[in-house]
């Protein structure tokens, strides 16, 4: 029975946080999927049933098709457009790639030394945290994403083996990932990647020289597997404005603001991007293009409290590559508010390359995952051990949290106004008295959650504490807590429509007078 549980829980997971995406009537409407992905791959299969996909004649008069990373043609998961309808397959890939990244996560986890209970954590984190599920909107970011923990798995693998062998077998799945990131057609991403990797390559115990080839010899593997991409795409390269480096602005928009931070703990502290229609989002300020490029940061508050615990005060495998991961994508994503980035983006080529910067917060919110993973289990192990000291630590830091939340909810509670100041002052746009009273209220509601959230934090924490309270106990219910977290907040970040109403021409025009002549 315990094995039968152990295989449908990430079935049941599916289900929960992206199931509505397995409805062939559905297409998710967020972003770039309707107006840009689902445009392309349905061009690539129209040109697919005439010949060779070679040139798209439909779309800017006209453009190359194998050389475009976007179009994903030489990506395996791609052709499952061939087979059934294109909004069909872009729903079935989401759901394929988010089983992809919560296996890989575990099993990450769970090569770093974690329990099943933690090894679970880190899969939920990663492929339901609010980071990665916001991707969905940019179809290859997603899908590249969803390599990267297999990827950190391997090589992390390989840099343990000690001996100066080249050991092939243990570079066959790094480099497959990793030439699978490469196709998916995200660079960001396999910058991003390659960033990590090198990361826990610096804390691994294995002699330098031995760690740089093997980091050498996956990478190359991986760029020999992923060449009928990438030669195309360097050939086209070459002759476009790309090849010169983009201009400052276009490196730069995008940028997370320091700001953005506070929604590691208050995902909707500028209220939510996904109900702009309710008047419910107010930070249009926040964003150099007054909107967040990722909708949301949110990896729950278990994670964000575990992985701060683990990272200040105890012993984690690889602690300063997480550190240096949660540091570099926080330094790289601030984008144009690091004066440091803007001189070394007119000085390092490849960081002229890298349009919208806030992307490589990825790579903070990856690390979080994997800290967190690890301080969980860590705190298990005291709990094992009866090490008090290390146990009072997460407990002490939900109670802060806790009483922050009381304290700002008193305040919005007596003080309306204080919200509907906040509301004003962070959006760019005029707010009348009734939409900033709708803010107030909306902020106070989301102070209600939290709280309950970081009680419900302190309680599981306690339980830890609680020797009678077994494990068997424990781990669920800690689980459920992270699960109905980030469910609540991340459950709209994958909205659907019908799929006919984006994929039926639209009707014909007709004349001002209304007599139905085509014009």
């Amino acid at each position: 029975m315990y094995r039968f549980l152990k295989a449908a829980l990430p079935f049941g997971l599916l289900a929960l946080f992206l199931g509505h995406l397995a409805d062939p009537g559905a297409l998710l409407a967020t972003r770039d999927v309707p107006i840009f992905h689902l445009p392309l791959r349905t061009a690539l299969k129209q040109v697919v049933e005439f010949g060779a996909p070679v040139w798209n004649p439909m779309i800017h008069g006209g453009q190359p098709i194998l050389s475009n990373p976007n179009y994903a043609a030489f990506y395996p998961p791609t052709w499952l457009l061939l087979l059934i309808p294109v909004h069909y397959s872009i729903g079935l890939i989401i759901l394929l790639h988010a089983g992809i990244g919560f296996a890989g996560a575990r099993r990450f986890a769970r090569h770093l030394g974690c329990a099943e209970g933690p090894a679970l954590m880190a899969g939920i984190g990663f492929a339901f945290g609010g980071a990665t599920l916001a991707t969905t909107s940019l179809l290859t970011t997603f899908c590249g994403l969803a390599w990267m923990p297999w990827i950190l798995y391997g090589c992390d693998r390989w840099f343990a083996e000690a001996g100066r062998a080249l050991n092939l077998r243990l570079a066959a799945l790094p480099s497959a990932a990793f030439a699978a990131q490469i196709l998916a057609g995200e660079p960001v991403i396999v910058l991003t990647t390659g960033l990590a990797a090198v990361s826990l390559a610096l804390t691994a115990e294995t002699h330098r020289a031995h760690k740089t080839a093997r980091l050498v010899a996956i990478s190359a593997v991986a760029v020999l597997l992923a060449s009928a991409q990438l030669i195309p795409t360097y050939a086209r390269l070459e002759g476009s404005a790309r090849a010169e480096g983009l201009d400052r602005d276009e490196t730069l928009e995008w940028s997370a603001h320091p700001r953005r931070v506070i929604e590691l703990l208050w995902p909707r502290a500028w209220g939510d991007p996904m109900r702009i229609d309710e008047d419910l989002y107010f930070g249009w300020s926040v964003h150099d293009r007054q909107f967040p490029y990722l909708y949301s940061l949110y990896p729950g508050q278990l994670t964000v409290l575990l992985a701060f615990a683990a990272l200040a005060r105890w012993k984690i495998r690889h602690r300063l590559a997480w550190l240096a991961m949660i540091g570099g994508g926080l330094f790289l994503g601030a984008g144009a508010y690091n004066p440091l980035l803007l001189w070394l983006g007119r000085t390092t080529s490849v960081l002229s390359q890298i349009r919208y910067p806030e992307k490589l917060l990825l790579l903070s919110t990856v690390a979080l995952v994997f800290a967190a993973a690890l301080g969980w289990q860590r705190l298990l192990d005291a709990r094992t051990e009866g090490d008090v000291p290390l146990e009072d630590f997460p407990v002490a830091l939900a109670a802060t949290l806790t009483g922050i939340n009381m304290l700002l909810l008193i305040v919005l509670w007596k003080r309306p106004d204080v919200g509907e100041w906040f509301a004003r002052t962070n959006s760019v746009l005029p707010l009348d008295a009734e939409t900033q009273r709708h803010a107030a209220t909306f902020l106070r509601e989301e102070l209600v959650t939290a709280l309950i959230v970081s009680t419900a934090s302190i309680v599981i924490f306690a339980l830890h504490r609680w020797r009678s309270v077994p494990r068997l106990v424990l781990v669920p219910l800690t689980l459920a807590l992270l699960v109905g977290d980030l469910y609540w907040y991340n459950r709209g970040l994958t909205p659907t429509v019908p799929a006919v109403d984006v994929m039926r021409p639209p009707a014909p025009l007709t004349t001002a007078g209304g007599d139905g002549e085509r014009i």
